[in-house]
């Protein structure tokens, strides 16, 4: 009967249990996930403490606090931290810092990740929590989902407008949608993978994963219609959240992907272990140094410099030990748990199997294709992103095809991008993609035809 019902069957369910009245008991979305389901006596505190979202009441000194979540998420010392250094100078990558901002929104309430960036030491995060008013869980949505469901990140600050939901790509994280967020008024919202700097199970297969998705934007967001998008395997997740919802009733009334390959060009994409660890390490390292591709170039590690016959754990300890001599902002022990288990959920998503499978309403949804117009896939990064007798001829062939033949009316927009990897990190092409986005979604509950006619209109130059 279950199956029946989420399938999309009406079910008078009062004809099940008659007119008997009984408490409803919140159940979890996804296995083993620590929700009590026991009716009766309430949680011990011990039991309560150790849940991610119990309510955390203030114990010691603010500052020791965040010393201790600093420590958390670094795996370094918490006397390692000095109030009155500056936190430039401790290397903190973009990851890290998510996660950073993540853990102090669950303990202290949501504020702007904004405000955070402008904390030059940690004395500055301590004024800057101590003015955040006290308000309950209940005035606090996305505090309160954000502590059962890490994976959803506000990345802006907007408040007003039907939300945005972006999906991860690759890597797992939505640090690459930051820059982007900024520039859209409306609630901004990223979605990484379960496990994704956690230690999280995370979820097996691309279909079950746009499951879970849905559940995150319709606990967000109860009511459509919905705007999603994403950036290379992020778009593609979107898509199947885009097919799901439309199964479930919903109304989608945009879907944005940024450059996504099709399920033809996902099969042969498949690569090592060890590959999954290089291309882990030297995303968070390149991410670190924004758009000065130079830079980044000169502190990854290059295939050349790493002895790729060995087993995977001995290589996993070499590249560790070199990332961590370009950043400060975690142990070598730490770094190698957070590599392997993000090569973990990396796994997980077995991409190679995934099929696209058409949409129920295809003409209900407008779709964009955010297409880099020279195919240049890795540009100068293969070598930072395959260890040495591996490669990839992504970008030979048109990886949109496939999205082609399932969205007859998909508009494509040409970008030229210096590759795929840097479409997100390299300025001009943000640029570009950042305006037709904000045509798109004009904080209007839908864009004006004419404004997003303007943009269609014309290829997109970077």
């Amino acid at each position: 009967m279950a199956a029946l019902w989420a399938n999309g069957i009406d079910i008078d369910w009062r004809r099940l249990d008659g007119s008997d009245c009984h408490r409803p008991v919140a159940l979890p979305l996804y296995p083993f996930d620590k929700v009590r389901c026991w009716v009766g006596a309430a949680p011990s505190a011990a039991e309560a403490g150790s849940q991610p979202w119990a309510e955390e009441k203030p114990q010691g000194p603010l500052l020791e606090r965040i010393r201790r979540i600093l420590a958390e998420v670094t795996g370094l010392p918490a006397t390692t931290w000095r109030e009155d250094r500056a936190l430039s100078e401790y290397g903190l990558g973009s990851a890290t810092f998510i996660l950073f901002y993540q853990r102090l929104s669950a303990s202290f309430g949501e504020f702007a990740l904004a405000d955070l960036r402008e904390c030059q030491t940690l004395n500055d995060i301590v004024r800057l929590l101590d003015a955040q008013p006290v308000a309950s869980i209940e005035s606090h949505p996305v505090r309160h989902l954000s502590r059962r469901y890490p994976e959803l990140v506000a990345l802006n600050q907007g408040r007003s407008g039907r939300p945005v939901f972006w999906i991860h790509a690759g890597i797992g994280g939505v640090e690459a949608y930051q820059a982007l967020a900024q520039r859209i008024e409306r609630p901004f919202f990223g979605i990484q993978a379960r496990g994704y700097m956690s230690e999280r199970a995370p979820l097996q297969g691309l279909q079950a994963m746009a499951t879970y998705y849905c559940h995150l934007i319709l606990m967000q967001q109860p009511d459509g219609p919905y705007s999603l998008g994403g950036y290379s395997l992020g778009g593609a997740l979107a898509y199947e959240v885009t097919r799901q919802l439309q199964e479930l009733g919903e109304t989608v009334d945009s879907l944005v992907m940024v450059d996504s390959l099709d399920s033809h060009a996902m099969s042969g994409a498949g690569v090592s272990t060890k590959t999954l660890y290089l291309q882990s390490a030297n995303i968070a390292i390149g991410a670190s140094y924004g758009d000065d591709l130079e830079q980044a170039l000169e502190n990854m590690i290059h295939q050349e410099r790493i002895d790729s016959d060995v087993s995977d754990d001995d290589f996993l300890q070499a590249l560790a030990e070199q990332a961590c001599q370009h950043s400060s902002d975690v142990s070598v022990g730490q770094l190698m748990q957070r590599i392997r288990h993000n090569a973990k959920v990396q796994s997980a998503y077995d991409s190679t199997n995934f099929q696209i499978l058409p949409l129920p309403h295809p003409a209900a949804v407008r779709c964009h294709y955010l297409h880099n117009r020279g195919g240049n896939y890795f540009g100068g990064l293969q070598p930072y992103l395959f260890v040495r007798g591996e490669h990839s001829a992504l970008g030979q062939d048109d990886y949109a095809q496939g999205w082609k033949q399932q969205m007859p009316g998909l508009e494509v927009v040409e970008v030229d991008a210096l590759c795929h990897m840097l479409m997100l990190s390299t300025q001009p092409a943000l640029d570009q993609i950042g305006s037709y986005c904000q045509g798109l979604y004009a904080k209007t509950d839908r864009a004006t035809p004419g404004a997003t006619e303007n943009l269609s209109a014309q290829s997109v130059e970077a």
